[in-house]
Parts: structure tokens; C-alpha cells; sequence
């Protein structure tokens, strides 16, 4: 079965960046997002468009992880089990000394020619394929989640310039 399309999904909070690679054979599907309505106009040949709300974007994502020595990239069973249990701990708020208790961490999603985003994790759910070779070497996961994209504020020409944010 080749690949057809790999995307990363990072933690961008934590040091180095850790990473899982996706490799996904279907697009993500998208939903929410702006919304308009075409009201039509007597005598004129197109509509008119009006804005009506915009919900938060989310995209929900079927994807596989997979060790395989032989497509080159090394990858044991144990990183595989790892990088779900990574994905797993990116949907729980963060608890830190004390009573703090932190958001989710934010994540980047990066999928070639279709979304490159910031955003968090939501519905995490695993399914270890069976294979004929039960060895780590040959360990495929199906995981499949939603990725609500955080919209950031965008900075005003004056924070561009002078990297002032207020």
C-alpha cells in the first residue's frame, strides 16, 4: 500500500518541537468556517452575497502511524506506541506546580497543499492494525482525531514593525 500524502503534527510548547508523522491516504474533512447567504437581487444575474457567522475551523483526521524498517525511515514498534500516547496527552490540560492547570498544549498541523495550522486536539481514538508479522518492526496504528484550528489576533502594521503587540 504506498503513501500517498505525510503530514506532521508538532507540539510547538514543548523544547525541540517533538513530532509525529501522519501519513494519511484520504483528505481531511473540513467543517465550519465562514458562512454566507445569497440573497437574490430582481433583475440581476448574480447574487448577493452576505456574511453571516463564523465558527471555530475544524478538520477531522484519519491517519496512520506505521514502523516499517523497510520504507527507510526506522521507526521502531516502541515509536509508534510512543507517538500515540504523545497524541493522546495533546487533548488534557497541562497540570503544573501547585493549582495550575494550563490549556491543552497548542499543536502545529502541517499537511502538504492543505493545511498548515495552529490548533488543539480533541477526540483522540487508536486502532492497532493486525498484521501477519506481530513484531515491532511491522506495527501499523489507525488513529483518527479532531484538529480544532486557534485562530491567532493578527498584528497591527505598527507590532509588525516595531514587534509591539498593544
Amino acid at each position: 500500500m504506498p503513501i500517498s500524502n505525510r503530514g506532521y503534527l508538532m507540539d510547538i510548547t514543548e523544547p525541540g518541537f517533538p513530532y509525529i508523522p501522519l501519513d494519511y491516504y484520504e483528505p481531511p474533512q473540513r467543517s465550519g468556517g465562514a458562512e454566507w447567504v445569497e440573497t437574490p437581487i430582481p433583475l440581476r444575474s448574480e447574487p448577493h452575497h452576505t456574511y453571516v457567522n463564523t465558527a471555530a475551523q475544524s478538520w477531522t483526521i484519519t491517519a496512520k502511524i506505521v514502523a516499517s524498517v523497510e520504507e527507510g525511515d526506522f521507526r521502531t514498534g516502541l515509536d509508534v506506541k510512543n507517538d500515540v500516547l504523545f497524541l493522546r496527552s495533546l487533548e488534557y490540560p497541562d497540570y503544573g506546580e501547585g493549582d495550575k492547570v494550563r490549556p491543552p498544549h497548542e499543536a502545529r498541523l502541517f499537511m502538504r497543499g492543505i493545511l498548515d495550522a495552529m490548533g488543539i486536539v480533541k477526540g483522540v481514538t487508536d486502532n492497532y492494525m493486525d498484521v501477519s508479522d506481530a513484531s515491532d518492526e511491522q506495527l501499523i496504528v489507525e488513529v483518527n482525531f479532531t484538529f480544532v484550528v486557534v485562530n491567532k489576533i493578527p498584528l497591527s502594521y505598527r507590532g509588525v514593525r516595531t514587534g509591539i503587540v498593544a
